[in-house]
């Protein structure tokens, strides 16, 4: 895939041991997507832009956004916003 690194960098892993950690992919992988020497898979390039577009993956993401019950009725309780 062209382009590989511009991708990686808007998603915010500059640093290739951030790259390592966060996708599991090892260093000699990265240096082939990296190079055009390999196509990554397709799942990275959609996490990956994901990250650039800001998203969080995060399957509970959306429930953080949901009040309960007792935060409703406790005044002190603010959502997480």
């Amino acid at each position: 895939m062209k382009k590989f690194y511009e991708l990686r960098i808007a998603a915010g892993l500059v640093e290739r041991k951030d790259f390592a950690r966060e996708t599991g992919f090892s260093l000699r992988s990265l240096s082939a997507f990296d190079n055009n020497q390999r196509e990554p898979p397709l799942f990275l390039v959609k996490y990956l832009r994901l990250l650039a577009a800001g998203c969080q993956y995060c399957p509970l993401l959306h429930k953080s956004n949901i009040v309960s019950k007792i935060e409703k009725e406790i005044p002190t309780c603010q959502p997480i916003k």
